[in-house]
């Protein structure tokens, strides 16, 4: 009797058991975002030393530890990325059987191909076991290797769009720092590496001299940032570094790893006592001096054009000032025969002349328009900068003028009576520093008061690169 109620019992239980798992086994698949436990692929780059998101808060530069790696994806396009695949449902299909994705579906789903399980790049409704790159689904945007999510793979990698910070195989769009893959240290926005980026930017290790978007590891020097110039050694800044660094003809004033102040050792060149009004070709001879050319300001005296003022049924006539020199270096303003001057086309000009003559590399370049700033910028970079103010930075009581013949007819031009030219080969925090050749004497002036009057002249600037 009591046999029979446990065989009862164990029947009982038994058909229990199989109906909950007949109903299981027919509960629907729910979709799911791609995970790691669904991978099984090597990366690309080992970030063995890449365990944190660099830090992206706004503060000025201050110390921390480094280590290095190095070369150099390019740009492939400047477009933002749109949404142009479409989506269904991931689903799992056993191997063998007929995927039930869209036959025209294009993106990134799990499946398995080939006896592999896992999200494979699917194109047109085919797995693409040959894809690498980065592709989208409706999760997000995933770095495929070999045609499948690369869950293991953190780094940077391109798609048509440009390149992207991945980490655990997916582009975080939230990532803003330095970040490196097997081409070298990127500067990362908004997930995607910035190509336009120059300047000093920091991750976990330091603060890194970055050109173009990209670390340059080879830079020695002053560089700024939105928090001023800093002292970068092999591409980071050195914030144990206070005193005076020299590198050639550039010397830096640094504490502790900020750079305060910039002068460069140039020959100076005295207009006096031939040519009372050759101040542009005398700070071009400075200029090529530098730079190691040979020339002497006799020589570029000789290289610039010239014409002098003439008189016309009582009016004066002269060629255009962005053409030519206006007169004679050898006068004065208030000569029988005056010299005026020239602007920065005209030296231009004629210090490329005496490069090619030479058959330099470097070449006088035009930046009529730059900012003080960005004229201190290259003087940090070692370049003297030639400038268009007025003499002692005083302010100007007339002009001179005369009538340029036009097309038109006579049209008459007038500048600021006073205009000189020096070198800008200097800064500090409030002064910059004019190699004058008007007696060839360095002189200082302040930032404000020489900002004044070179924007007087129009911004008008010249440099060597």
């Amino acid at each position: 009797m009591h046999t029979k109620k446990r065989y009862s019992c164990r029947m009982v239980l038994t058909a229990l058991f199989c109906v909950l798992t007949l109903v299981v086994s027919c509960l629907p698949a729910f979709a799911e975002e791609p995970a790691e436990e669904e991978t099984a692929t090597t990366a690309v780059v080992t970030e063995a030393e890449e365990t944190t998101a660099p830090e992206t808060d706004a503060k000025e530069p201050s110390e921390s530890e480094t280590t290095a790696s190095t070369t150099v994806p390019q740009e492939t396009s400047k477009t933002e990325p749109v949404e142009e695949e479409t989506a269904t449902e991931p689903v799992t299909v056993a191997e063998n059987t007929k995927p039930d994705f869209a036959s025209d579906y294009t993106g990134i789903a799990k499946t398995t191909y080939n006896g592999v399980s896992g999200w494979w790049r699917v194109e047109n409704g085919a797995v693409k076991p040959n894809a690498i790159g980065v592709y989208q689904n409706e999760y997000g945007w995933w770095y495929v290797k070999n045609g499948k999510v690369d869950f293991g793979y953190t780094g940077i990698a391109k798609n048509n769009y440009g390149w992207w910070r991945i980490v655990k195989g997916k582009v975080d769009f939230k990532a803003n720092g330095i970040y490196k893959n097997e081409y070298g240290w990127w500067k990362v926005e908004d997930g995607k590496v910035n190509f336009k980026y120059t300047g000093v930017a920091k991750n976990e290790y330091g603060w890194w001299r970055v050109v173009k978007g990209k670390v340059d590891f080879n830079a020695t020097g002053a560089y700024s940032n939105e928090y001023g110039r800093w002292y970068c050694k092999n591409g980071k800044v050195d914030f144990s570094k206070t005193g005076t660094v020299t590198q050639g003809k550039v010397s830096f004033t640094v504490q502790k790893g900020k750079v305060t102040g910039v002068s460069l050792k140039v020959t100076l060149v005295n207009q006096l006592p031939n040519y009372p009004t050759g101040c542009e070709a005398a700070s071009a001879t400075m200029m090529l001096k530098y730079y190691g050319y040979d020339i002497t300001l006799k020589k570029m005296i000789a290289a610039i054009p010239a014409e002098n003022i003439r008189v016309v049924n009582g009016k004066r006539y002269g060629p255009k000032i962005t053409e030519k020199f206006v007169g004679d270096p050898r006068a004065t303003y208030t000569s029988k025969n005056p010299g005026y001057g020239a602007f920065a086309p005209v030296l231009t000009k004629s210090m490329n002349s005496v490069i090619q003559k030479q058959f330099g590399k470097q070449k006088a370049d035009n930046v009529t328009g730059a900012y003080l700033g960005e004229l201190l910028d290259d003087v940090a970079a070692g370049k003297p900068v030639m400038v268009w103010s007025t003499y002692n930075l005083q302010t100007p009581s007339t002009v001179n003028s005369w009538y340029i013949e036009t097309p038109e007819g006579p049209k008459l031009f007038s500048y600021p009576r006073g205009t000189h030219v020096c070198l800008l080969v200097g800064f500090d925090d409030k002064n910059v520093y004019l190699a004058d050749p008007y007696g060839a004497k360095t002189k200082t002036f302040s930032r404000s008061a020489f900002n004044d009057k070179y924007k007087l002249l129009g911004r008008q600037a010249v440099v060597i690169s």
